[in-house]
């Protein structure tokens, strides 16, 4: 939890999606890298980043799986 602390008071204007924002770069070393698991955007589909110009992929047609209850599915 300090970690996350820390990264706040560090970027916190920064942040643009504040919770990928700090897992990105909790996991950015090489120790903590290891321990992630990258899943494809159908899990977690966010229309900004998936739908579009170059970004587009095949979420934006078939919509999402996740299953939080993100506004932002079809």
């Amino acid at each position: 939890m300090l970690n996350i602390k820390r990264i706040l008071d560090r970027y916190k204007t920064k942040l643009s999606l504040p919770d990928q924002d700090i897992l990105n770069i909790l996991f950015s070393n090489e120790t903590t890298a290891k321990r992630l698991y990258e899943l494809g955007c159908e899990w977690n589909y966010r229309e900004k980043l998936c739908s579009w110009g170059s970004s587009k992929c095949k979420c934006a047609t078939w919509g999402g799986s996740d299953a939080r209850g993100c506004p932002h599915l079809r």
